[in-house]
């Protein structure tokens, strides 16, 4: 049923399909491709698995950001949430520092 506003109740009203996360998932598929071709299948697989948490923190900030409970860093929990612009800023820099790191140690050659 549609409302007087032309919009469909109880449904997110934003696009999901943001620039940003079509950007995200290009650089991840190109990751495994590269990965494919020139590594093979078990170190794509692996890669696909690399390439989750910063996708994630990308896609979905916050709901990454929102996370309390147990942690990874010394076995303590995470007692605060974090601000999702953070989280999203973290996932860019995680997915682009292969290649950042790539390009730059191709620029020492």
């Amino acid at each position: 049923m549609i409302n007087a506003f032309g919009k469909e109740p109880g449904l997110p009203q934003e696009r999901f399909w943001t620039a940003g996360k079509k950007v995200s998932g290009v650089i991840v598929v190109i990751y495994v491709m590269a990965a494919l071709f020139l590594l093979g299948p078990a170190d794509a697989a692996e890669t696909i698995m690399v390439c989750a948490l910063p996708l994630l923190m990308i896609w979905m900030p916050e709901v990454m950001g929102h996370y309390t409970g147990w942690g990874v860093i010394h076995g303590r929990p995470i007692t605060r949430q974090s601000l999702p612009g953070l989280v999203w800023i973290l996932g860019w820099v995680t997915l682009l520092l292969p290649a950042a790191l790539l390009l730059f140690t191709m620029s020492l050659l």
